[in-house]
């Protein structure tokens, strides 16, 4: 696998895991993912052989500039042979058009029967940033903060205090009560009837995955949409790479087993 890789998706839909299972994929590496934050499964991006793959270099990491598609560069130095970014912007396929190499791409869209986990996803991450707004005025406060706080004035007639006393009946009132996500700027690159069909011309170096397919699990264990990633990438399955998903599904299942059991039932 000596092939470059961008990766696109929204912030909810995992695309932090689709990017070190690539990476581990491009350099075998063969490791325990290590999680930033468990409470909404960020993953940390890992070293090889002690080398972060840093913003620095364009490598296994997210770059978050509109115009990925056509400036970004790999700094091919050292050990760092292989480009693996991540990025918010969905695909554009002029500016693909444009570039002199040829990297591949993988993304992440996502349909109605996604919607909750998806919000769920977004209000955790936002929970954790009002988190790091205690002691803090709602004026000097971030917007997620001053967002939240607005909506408990507006749903249960109360102010927003802290991350960390929301309850699971609070939240699903959130989250039942959000109509605007399939309108937000960046998800609506990825929901399904937005995002069409990659053209002819391009079809070859794209892989287009299903945030509703992640985490299918086959009888026999396997995951199609890792058997999918493998195939496209050129990888070959192995214990690291396995158990990384399988932990990365199961720690999921149990944050929303844990949050809003209710989705998986909705």
């Amino acid at each position: 696998m000596a092939q470059d890789y961008i990766i696109s998706s929204s912030r909810e839909h995992h695309g932090s895991l689709i990017t070190q299972l690539v990476g581990m994929i491009a350099y075998n590496a063969v490791f325990p993912f290590s999680y930033a934050d468990e409470t909404n499964l960020v993953l940390e991006y890992f070293t090889v052989d002690s080398a972060p793959l840093t913003i620095d270099n364009a490598l296994l990491r997210y770059k978050a500039d509109s115009t990925i598609y056509k400036d970004v560069e790999f700094d091919k130095t050292g050990y760092f042979t292989i480009g693996v970014v991540h990025t918010e912007n969905a695909p554009n396929y002029a500016h693909i058009r444009e570039r002199t190499d040829s990297p591949n791409f993988i993304a992440i869209t996502w349909n109605d029967q996604d919607q909750n986990e998806l919000l769920l996803n977004s209000y955790f991450r936002w929970v954790n940033i009002a988190n790091d707004d205690k002691g803090k005025t709602l004026e000097n406060s971030s917007t997620h903060t001053k967002w939240l706080a607005l909506r408990f004035r507006q749903l249960f007639g109360i102010d927003f205090t802290s991350g960390d006393e929301i309850t699971v009946d609070q939240l699903k009132s959130l989250i039942l009560a959000e109509s605007g996500y399939k309108s937000q700027y960046v998800a609506k690159q990825f929901y399904e009837p937005n995002f069409g069909t990659v053209p002819d011309d391009l079809a070859s170096r794209f892989l287009v995955l299903k945030y509703s397919d992640l985490f299918v699990k086959n009888s026999d264990g396997s995951y199609p949409t890792l058997n999918s990633i493998l195939a496209f990438t050129g990888g070959t399955i192995n214990d690291a790479l396995y158990k990384n998903y399988d932990d990365f599904a199961a720690a999921r299942l149990t944050f929303i087993n844990k949050w809003a059991p209710w989705i998986l039932t909705a």
